[in-house]
């Protein structure tokens, strides 16, 4: 016969038996708890209340649960009650059922206590209500305030202003999401109800809102306590100004009016209300007199331009116009006055005194010499060269060799008995490039 176990020992059938009978006879005990060996009602215990007793924070309940027969917890009801005795006696508030609490302002001066009603999902069911110490009083806990309400930035259309304030809170409860309102007035005063026209801690000023007065207001929210305090606004500031155009002065360029050439422009940017500066458009215009007035024509819109062989001849002008990157922002085109005209096309360079320095023999190198210029001062680029051979040692039968493209070359037994000469081609880095070959003037006898 199998046996049956309970909290650990082997009751036999006729034990179980003589239970029942006993039982039976003697009834069972409808209280919260019995002797008699039937199921016992679960307790709790060792209730504990964790929190701040202040108005805002939370509290939290603890305790622990015990059933005789291990009975698994099930809904155990919690009850919060505020009182308005010292020792939680007389007639309570019941003011919550959840684990936590968070004490409301109507709680302050009072005393709460924390009672847990045990429930089990199986067995005898409820215990007896545990009651938690009487704790208290609640303190009082005052809202967050709003000082030193002020308004920073420029009074123009376009311009951003910024609202500050000093937050403080007597509980030190840190600042949640304060709200802002920026208000607009017709009168100076700012009295009367002012229109909403920003509900964040910035506001670019509107151009509707030009001659009008505006203020800065805050209401304090703080993250626990007491959350929301009074709305405190700056003085009236204003009124708006319009913002005006930025604009452009000595406006100019430099470069040479010669084709090939590069040429900028230059202008001095302002703005009266200090608008920063964005990105100006640019035109260069030519013409086809002197007074700038025939045959308007765009060649570029860039801040530089270089010349090019249609340009010569006309006559030019360089514009910008101004632009910003807040307020009004675009300005008046503004030019320059009128120059030219562009001359005619950029002359090539030129190598002169071209000549061979070195020694004759086999083995040592010669050297490619000259002398690079150009009319328009153009800088030398990459220039080449050309060493050539000639059969015989007078260079003039023709059938010459190149045998070297830089501008040094060193001897060799082959040329040895015959003639060599060097050739330069000028190459400028700007205007027309390429100039003429030049060869050295006569024949560079090898012989040794």
């Amino acid at each position: 016969m199998t046996a049956l176990r309970k909290k650990g020992k082997a009751i036999t059938p006729i034990l179980i038996g003589l239970m029942m009978v006993f039982i039976s006879t003697c009834g069972s005990n409808s209280g919260s708890s019995s002797d008699d060996g039937s199921n016992q009602v679960p307790s709790a215990t060792n209730l504990d209340v964790s929190g701040d007793l202040e108005v805002g924070s939370s509290l939290t309940g603890s305790y622990l649960y015990e059933d005789t027969e291990d009975d698994a917890e099930g809904s155990s009801q919690i009850q919060w009650t505020t009182f308005d005795t010292v020792d939680c006696s007389g007639s309570g508030n019941a003011v919550g059922t959840a684990a936590t609490y968070i004490l409301l302002s109507a709680d302050a001066e009072k005393y709460i206590q924390l009672g847990i009603t045990p429930e089990a999902a199986t067995g005898t069911t409820p215990g007896s209500t545990a009651l938690s110490d009487c704790l208290g009083p609640v303190a009082d806990n005052a809202p967050p305030h709003a000082y030193s309400v002020a308004i920073y930035g420029s009074h123009y259309v376009g311009k951003t202003l910024t609202g500050e304030y000093d937050y403080s809170d007597d509980e030190d409860d840190p600042e949640g999401l304060s709200r802002f309102r920026w208000l607009v007035f017709d009168e100076i005063l700012c009295t009367g109800e002012g229109e909403l026209a920003g509900n964040e801690i910035s506001y670019t000023v509107q151009s509707s809102d030009e001659d009008k007065y505006l203020q800065f207001e805050v209401t304090p929210i703080a993250t626990r306590g007491d959350p929301t305090g009074d709305s405190t606004a700056s003085m009236c500031d204003g009124p708006i100004y319009p913002n005006t155009a930025p604009s452009a002065s000595d406006v100019s360029f430099s470069g040479e009016l010669t084709v090939g050439k590069e040429v900028r422009g230059a202008y001095t940017y302002s703005d009266a209300e200090s608008d920063p500066e964005g990105t100006p458009t640019y035109r260069w215009l030519t013409y086809d007199d002197a007074s700038c007035q025939n045959n308007e024509t765009t060649v570029t819109t860039t801040e530089s331009y270089t010349w090019e062989s249609q340009d010569s001849g006309k006559y030019v002008i360089f514009e910008v116009t101004p632009v910003a990157t807040t307020g009004a922002t675009t300005g008046d085109a503004v030019q320059s006055s009128c120059q030219g005209p562009v001359q005619l096309d950029n002359t090539a360079p030129v190598a002169s005194n071209v000549h061979i320095d070195g020694t004759i023999a086999v083995d040592q190198e010669l050297t490619g010499d000259y002398i690079y210029s150009d009319a328009e001062g153009d800088l030398e680029g990459a220039s080449t060269f050309r060493w050539l051979r000639y059969p015989d040692s007078t260079c003039m039968s023709g059938g010459e060799t190149v045998i070297g493209t830089n501008q040094s070359y060193t001897l060799t037994t082959d040329d040895n008995g015959k003639g060599i000469r060097f050739e330069v081609t000028p190459v400028a880095q700007t205007g027309v490039t390429i100039g003429t070959a030049i060869i050295t003037n006569g024949c560079t006898s090898i012989s040794w």
